[in-house]
């Protein structure tokens, strides 16, 4: 899968002050967590440096897939680990040994204590190498920059890592990279980088000292076209180190993060990303919260905003991802700057650090920070001549006199027609001759371009999604009226006996329950999946998370609290339909409600602004309902899956009610059934077998009381599941939770 990229216009102003609101693939509407497996090799326990010496890869320039390395160190030869974002395994090419391990050997020594990975992609090869500053047993200076490539097709195995050692003493303690450029400093704290190149040939042609301070911890950068380096450091401070930043080669411009920083707890992604995890492994600490992480916002001084520290989980809803953050965290790998794998337990006293298992992995939860969850982008403030200028602009636009001179007052309300609109106006804009400043008014003008531009795009996105809800729910009304006429259910409720039974609930996919009550929080998202063509995708989808899938696909049902209850004696279904679908009725108005509130939360933070424009402008959002008319019996193809999908729940919520199974259990020739009462209606007997080769039998039952000898759903539900609809014998009795017995008794 490769990466979409937005257009340039609508992101140069935000995406160097928040990384987070790069427009890629895997962006999701609203945070959300899933329960993942990290597979690995050997006996081999986490330990304090998996997540602190681990390595992310940049896109790769050719297909766009990004990578991961890990250390495993079980006490022998360190080995490291890659895997694609997808967390498979990904062996070294034409390696015959274990998938995606390689060996930290160089000419016959192993590589003995690391300061530190980095992964860099050659732009001109397109080779991908592993560079590490790390000690070896032997030569002497034994510190040195090694060096692997993963791509290379090796012939002897294991591959050797070679040593970059130019001069001696360089003796790197900390080793980072960006793009083809390679940073490492020394024992003395001084700050050098190379090109890649002149690594892999051990020339010094391109090495060069960088002026800088303290004891290096990080490097980022602003990724424009040409690109300025930031520098993250530890300088010695009473009782131990404050945490610095400033712009490569002038550490006079440091602006201070953090008092009483702890080193080594720095990581950064190709995104410009900077995280701190302190890591918590200790089973014998009970102390909560465990582990610390925190994302750095804004990654760099930029606009006048110092960088701080901020917990990217806060505004996040933690009903969605109960299976994940209400753990203990105890250790953490950042991929980019909204997605992170989080080491967790359920609680802090059952993590076991040697505990390695017989499973060989390590079980993880994975987070993907939701672009209406990402920390804020406030839009540019203004003073003196820009503050004059943003008046005048917004007076030109707005043409309402001369109090009308906000015009992002008017965002919240502004269609995307209206911003096309102002955005041809103010193309045509030029400096009025008696405005001296023309540089504060070029700014302004350029930033009010930026955010109308993405405003077309978001306004579009909101609308185009509110027309989809309407669609969804005729779409919903349709399949719920199939199924009413198909089981003959009365539309209208009959009395229920003071001594009915609630039984079941209503499982549909376009209803949620509790929590925000609205369809965009009951659809599929997809995390971060990226793979090579032809590679097994692992979907990593969540429940909670919601626009991935844009309400044209069905997702899984969802529990509700809709309940259906049986009248007594006649067994007619009292389902109330009419009262179920005024409640979902509710539901998708809600969800109408919600959009109205996301579309004008967008218009006041400029990173929201930005990221939902770039993502529909670029396809990773789309929302195209199609011509639909309601009444009609034909459904869009768009929306046949999700059609389909309601027509299932219903009939696995209604058919339990008043049905019960034959289960006839086959074993050594011998057989059980689960027969009882009196049915009206038998189905014929069917036979399946499990994956593991079992014989199963079973057969449908309708029962009635002797006054009301009808079928209660009024037709054969054999040709209705089994030949009308397809369903399999396998999923309709084993997985539809109908009763061996009936849900209701007669006293008669």
């Amino acid at each position: 899968m490769t990466s979409l990229h937005a257009t340039p216009s609508a992101l140069d102003v935000y995406s160097q002050a928040a990384p987070w609101t790069n427009a890629t693939p895997n962006r999701i509407l609203k945070t959300a967590a899933v329960p993942v497996s990290l597979p690995y090799i050997g006996m081999t326990a986490w330990d304090a440096n998996t997540a602190r010496f681990s390595a992310v890869s940049p896109p790769d320039p050719t297909t766009g897939v990004q990578y991961f390395c890990i250390v495993l160190d079980d006490g022998g030869t360190p080995t490291g680990m890659r895997y694609d974002f997808s967390l498979n395994p990904v062996a070294l090419s034409g390696h015959s040994g274990a998938a995606g391990v390689f060996e930290t050997l160089a000419d016959d020594c192993q590589l003995s204590a690391f300061n530190g990975w980095t992964y860099v992609i050659d732009p001109a090869s397109g080779g991908h190498y592993f560079v590490c500053a790390a000690s070896a047993t032997s030569p002497t200076p034994s510190n040195g920059l090694y060096w692997l490539c993963l791509t290379e097709n090796y012939k002897f195995f294991p591959p050797m890592m070679q040593v970059y050692q130019p001069t001696s003493g360089i003796e790197p303690q900390g080793v980072w990279s960006i793009g083809e450029t390679v940073w490492f400093t020394k024992q003395d704290g001084s700050l050098w980088q190379v090109l890649l190149a002149d690594v892999l040939t051990n020339k010094t042609t391109s090495l060069q000292q960088i002026s800088s301070t303290g004891i290096v911890q990080g490097i980022v950068t602003d990724a424009t076209a040409a690109p300025a380096c930031y520098v993250l450091s530890a300088v010695a401070s009473a009782g131990g180190y404050s945490l610095v930043e400033f712009q490569a080669g002038n550490p006079a411009s440091a602006v201070t993060i953090e008092t009483g920083f702890a080193l080594g707890t720095i990581k950064t992604t190709p995104d410009g990303a900077v995280w701190k995890v302190v890591s918590d492994l200790n089973p014998n600490d009970l102390q909560q919260p465990k582990s610390e992480v925190a994302l750095l916002v804004p990654s760099y001084p930029v606009n006048g905003r110092n960088p701080a520290w901020i917990d990217p989980f806060a505004s996040a809803d933690p009903s969605l991802y109960p299976a994940g953050l209400t753990q203990s965290i105890m250790d953490a790998i950042p991929l980019s700057a909204t997605d992170i794998l989080l080491l967790t337990t359920p609680n802090a006293s059952s993590y076991a650090l040697n505990d390695t298992g017989g499973s060989m992995v390590w079980q993880m939860t994975r987070v993907g920070i939701g672009v209406f969850d990402q920390p804020a982008v406030p839009l540019h403030s203004y003073s003196g001549d820009a503050l004059t200028a943003y008046s005048q602009i917004s007076q030109d636009l707005i043409k309402g006199g001369p109090t009308a001179n906000d015009i992002r007052a008017q965002y919240s309300q502004m269609s995307a027609a209206q911003a096309g609109d102002y955005v041809t106006a103010l193309a045509t804009m030029t400096v009025p001759p008696t405005f001296s400043n023309k540089a504060a008014w070029s700014g302004v003008q350029n930033d009010l371009q930026n955010e109308l531009n993405d405003l077309v795009s978001s306004a579009s996105f909101w609308s185009a999604m509110s027309q989809v809800v309407v669609v969804q729910s005729q779409i919903e009304s349709l399949a719920a009226s199939y199924v009413a006429n198909a089981l003959v259910i009365p539309t209208t409720a009959t009395l229920i006996s003071s001594t009915a039974r609630q039984v079941n609930a209503l499982n549909i996919a376009s209803v949620t329950a509790g929590g925000a009550g609205s369809v965009l929080t009951c659809l599929g998202g997809i995390l971060a999946v990226t793979a090579p063509e032809g590679a097994a995708v692992l979907g990593l989808f969540s429940a909670a998370a919601a626009v991935v899938g844009l309400l044209c696909a069905f997702f899984g049902s969802r529990n509700t609290d809709y309940s259906i209850s049986v009248s007594d004696p006649a067994y007619y279904i009292s389902a109330k339909l009419g009262e179920v679908d005024n409640d979902l009725g509710k539901v998708f108005a809600a969800t109408q409600d919600m959009i109205t509130s996301y579309a004008a939360a967008a218009t006041r933070d400029g990173g929201i602004l930005a990221t939902v424009g770039a993502l529909y402008r670029n396809g990773t959002w789309t929302a195209n309902p199609p011509d639909y008319k309601a009444g009609s019996n034909e459904v869009p193809s768009s929306f046949q899956a999700y059609r389909d999908g309601c027509v299932h729940s219903y009939l696995q919520a209604f058919v339990p009610l008043v049905t019960a199974i034959n289960l006839i259990i086959v074993n050594n020739d011998q057989q059980w059934n689960t027969y009882k009462g009196k049915p009206v209606y038998v189905s014929p007997t069917h036979t399946w077998w499990n994956t593991m080769g079992d014989n199963y039998k079973g057969a449908l039952l309708q029962y009635a009381s002797d006054s009301d000898q009808s079928k209660p759903l009024g037709q054969d539900l054999d040709a209705l599941l089994f030949t009308t609809l397809g369903y399999s014998y396998a999923e309709v009795f084993l997985q539809w939770n109908i009763p061996t017995t009936p849900s209701w008794i007669s006293d008669e």
